[in-house]
């Protein structure tokens, strides 16, 4: 049992006495050096507190420590703190960042580098954030650009109604003041204002400095006399910190005009407890292992829903103001009470027969390879700051992870059914973020009709016997090759099956055909995309839909059909002792799917009811803009008309399955896991292989082109924000090839750029990024695409800036020791992955795709030598020359 009272008592720090240093001036150390971290011993993590927040200015100075945030990451053009940056190749968001809260400001650094110099210079720019910002008047000026921006972004109906949620709970304290209070005109603000409010907060006796990792402890503290020991004191007490109580209504509606989907959270109070304990943590990791698998058993099937749920975020919350597990998902606008029956049906479904026991293994193997989390730098850091800010003790986690290990291995489905169980008997608080649009019924009926399904347990299947016991000639495997950890067969049908060793007690599959919606005529394009759910509904031979999935779920199968742009098959993992059961079922779904007229008429239906509501939406127009100019009008890609909609049978779609779906096809069968050559053989001859040959010689056609230049512009949904994507598309002919991963590297390097010239330089935006097609075989073009929203006013004004960004790239490229940097992470990461086996298969499947060589998939170093600032200055520079630029911009 995952019982507390299996353990013995863990230790507590006595409030890290041993570990914090106060200088003469009053500023505040603590050093955490003790700790062991095998797999990330580099790992150093500085967090700079400052003990004031938005409790601390009055109303007049609303969100001025934000601004000096901001300044303080700005300030680095050409100076001491961008060399620094420079030297321990820091990515602002990414290794260092900032928030301000109610009582604090937090800077945050995490950086590779534990050397006495890497730590020393980390130390050097807090000091300098701490202490040492002047405030230019062209750079305050030249950041409000950057507040109005990130400003613009809070305009989304989720944030407003997540404000008035706050207001709400948070009503009696000086919390929820503080959220009344308006922002301030930043117009008004100039630099000398600016800087008195940065002395009036910034002293010695308001800072806390938080040093972790494995370093060494008396160098770290000389680093600090050195940096921060000439800081005078300032003679004034600490900003006080002020906790709250939040309150909880028990039911809740906050509408928002512009608000499109709705947002529903119940929220049901459990015991309070003190995470930084051994029965608080042990009550931490239960709920939040809970949450998970509650969160997954409802997003597998969402499908079902038919568009009344759209999303679903489970979660727990032990020890912060309102202590709770909670149950969360989006719901199509007027759909809420359909989807908060699904979702209780669902969960009252597994707190009466449990957890799918494939999910359960899965979710808890995954967390015992991830117990290293607990014994890192930066959660260590994480434990210090609570403390010097509320006065938390730390709580000794490598103690623990050894026994949290043992819980785990105890851990069975019924402990988290009876979970589960014990956190449904509280009342929920419910929170609906709605549209003004929707009329919601009253407390007491939302209430009852949540709990109508819930009172109603689930169909329980249990068959005794296999339901899919094939009736054919064997096959045979009629040759074999080993190409380095990859062994290949080939079927006497013509399939290929290419198998990885790994360990575990479980198998992973991916049954991968080049070619998809692209091989298909554009007739059969919509039908296509009709197939597998309607398919699936149906169900296997004599099961249906339902049926099929409680036969899945009982022999931990996870099963699922795919049917992309570029390829098709199935995918899925089973038990290493089920292989048989799980290769038949692939043999079945091959070889034996139909479609129920009952279901085609169902799916008909709910398919005009999504389009006629989809036509009428707001956004629309974008989406019509978007087909035409990016995806050619494709039918695979683009809206499905109602007149083609009525015209689909149930025999269509049943015969694109066989012709485009069924038999051997040309499909590569990819497995990894723990099985023995021997079994695995037996195993494929006597199903896979005696699938039928059936395959058509249609060639797959490339993906469509972008067939616009200049800009197109569209209304959108009454939102204040502007979307903006700029393409740049050019012909793979035009430049070498680029591998997949290269392509990948070039675009994160480039959002660098991009995030200091169009945010930083010309502050037109608040973030900005961009992202590069992946180019398969069947891909003409490499689109560069980027992404950002902005004032409707600057469009013009911000694609220029991103237009002169992509020059500065190609003619001023990272260095190539950032490269080499960039190139062992990926290294480094990439060794990772190759040995999980979800992940192996997947990579398999590529290489069919990507026009990868299958002897490099598993190789870490794959084309390490020609990743060079050179070929990514080329392939920006050409970018650049291209002809092809298109600018797709929604207005509100």
């Amino acid at each position: 049992m995952f019982a507390v009272s299996a353990c013995a008592t863990l230790p507590n720090s006595d409030a890290l006495s041993d570990r914090q240093t106060t200088l003469p001036n009053g500023l505040n150390v603590v050093v955490v050096d003790d700790h062991d971290v095998d797999d990330d011993a580099e790992h150093v993590a500085l967090r700079l507190v400052v003990h004031s927040g938005f409790l601390h200015e009055a109303d007049s100075e609303r969100n001025l420590l934000h601004f000096i945030e901001h300044m303080a990451f700005n300030q680095l053009q050409g100076s001491r703190a961008q060399q620094i940056q420079s030297a321990l190749d820091l990515e602002i968001g990414r290794h260092s960042n900032a928030t301000v809260d109610f009582d604090r400001t937090l800077y945050s650094l995490d950086y590779h580098e534990n050397s006495v110099e890497g730590v020393d210079q980390g130390i050097e720019l807090l000091s300098i954030w701490a202490r040492g910002l002047d405030f230019d008047p062209a750079e305050v000026e030249r950041e409000k650009g950057v507040l109005r921006e990130e400003w613009r972004l809070r305009e989304m109906p989720e944030q407003r109604g997540h404000l008035q949620y706050l207001s709400e709970v948070l009503a009696d304290s000086p919390h929820g003041e503080r959220l009344q209070t308006p922002n301030p005109n930043i117009e008004s603000v100039d630099a000398a204002q600016l800087a008195a409010f940065y002395q009036k907060h910034y002293y010695p006796e308001n800072v806390t400095l938080v040093i972790s990792g494995r370093l060494d402890k008396g160098a770290a503290l000389a680093s600090v006399e050195k940096h921060f020991g000439q800081w005078p004191a300032s003679g004034k007490a600490r900003k006080k910190y002020t906790p709250v109580t939040p309150r909880r209504p028990q039911f809740g509606v906050y509408p928002d005009e512009r608000q499109i989907n709705s947002s529903i959270e119940y929220l049901y109070e459990v015991p309070t407890i003190s995470q930084m304990s051994q029965e608080g943590l042990a009550a931490m990791h239960q709920c939040r292992f809970v949450s998970y698998l509650i969160n997954e058993a409802i997003s597998e099937n969402i499908f079902a829903t038919n568009g009344a749920l759209l999303e679903s975020n489970s979660h727990c919350a032990i020890t912060r103001g309102y202590p709770h597990f909670g149950i969360g998902f989006d719901a199509a606008a007027g759909r809420e009470i359909e989807a908060a029956e699904f979702v209780y049906g669902r969960v009252n479904r597994i707190s009466q027969e449990g957890f799918n026991a494939n999910q359960f293994d899965h979710l808890r193997n995954r967390w015992r390879d991830s117990i290293e989390w607990v014994d890192s730098a930066q959660n260590y850091a994480h434990q210090a700051v609570r403390h010097a800010i509320a006065g938390e003790p730390v709580f000794s986690y490598t103690a623990f992870a050894e026994q949290y290990i043992e819980w785990l291995d105890a851990l069975e489905i019924a402990d988290a059914q009876a979970l589960l169980a014990g956190y449904l008997k509280a009342t929920p608080v419910v929170e609906v973020f709605v549209s003004d649009a929707v009329s919601l019924p009253s407390q007491p009926a939302f209430f009852d009709a949540s709990a109508a399904l819930a009172s109603t347990a689930g169909k329980t299947v249990d068959y005794k016997t296999h339901p899919w016991a094939l009736d054919v000639t064997p096959g045979s495997i009629v040759r074999e090759e080993k190409l380095g950890k990859i062994k290949r067969f080939w079927l006497s049908n013509g399939m290929e099956v290419r198998f990885v060793k790994t360990g575990g007690d479980r198998f992973d599959f991916n049954l991968n055909g080049v070619g998809g919606f692209n091989r298909l005529s554009a007739a059969q394009k919509p039908v296509a995309r009709l197939a597998l759910q309607a398919m699936q509904a149906s169900g296997l031979r004599n099961l249906d839909g339902r049926q099929l999935e409680l036969w899945v779920e009982q022999n931990q199968i996870s099963f699922y059909p795919q049917y992309g742009y570029l390829n098709r098959g199935l995918f899925g993992d089973a038990p290493v002792d089920r292989i048989e059961d799980a290769f038949d079922l692939i043999h079945v779904a091959l070889t034996e799917a139909r479609v129920l007229p009952e279901v085609w008429q169902y799916f008909q239906q709910v398919n005009r009811d999504q389009i006629t509501q989809f036509t009428q939406h707001p956004l629309f127009g974008w989406n019509q803009m978007i087909e035409r100019a990016v995806q050619a009008n494709d039918p695979a890609l683009a809206h499905i008309p109602l007149d083609t909609l009525a015209r689909i049978t149930a025999e269509d779609i049943e015969v694109v399955y066989r012709q485009e779906f069924a038999g051997a096809q040309n499909y590569v069968l990819n497995v990894s896991g723990n099985l023995s050559e021997r079994r695995l053989k037996k195993a494929l001859e006597a199903s896979i292989a005696s699938l039928p040959v059936n395959f058509t010689a249609a060639e797959p056609s490339n993906a469509p082109r972008i067939s616009t230049t200049g800009k197109l512009v569209s209304q959108g949904s009454g939102e204040k924000e502007t979307s903006l994507i700029r393409y740049y598309s050019l012909p793979r002919s035009a430049v070498d090839r680029y591998p997949l991963w290269q392509l990948q590297g070039f675009a994160a390097e480039l959002s660098k750029t991009l995030f200091e010239q169009v945010r930083e330089r010309d502050s037109l935006v608040y973030a900005i990024g961009g992202e590069i097609s992946d180019a398969s075989l069947w891909h003409e073009d490499y689109v560069l695409a980027i992404a950002t929203t902005c004032d409707s006013n600057k469009v013009d004004e911000v694609v220029a800036s991103i237009d002169r960004a992509l020059a500065v790239f190609a003619q001023n490229p990272p260095a190539q020791s950032v490269l080499d940097k960039g190139i062992d992470e990926r290294v480094e990461a990439r060794k990772d992955m190759v040995k999980d086996s979800p992940t192996i298969v997947q990579f398999l499947a590529q290489a069919d795709l990507y026009d990868l060589e299958l002897a490099d998939v598993l190789d870490p170093a794959r084309d390490v030598e020609s990743y060079t600032t050179a070929r990514l200055a080329t392939l920006a520079q050409a970018f650049v020359d291209s002809t092809q630029k298109l600018s797709l911009v929604l207005l509100p």
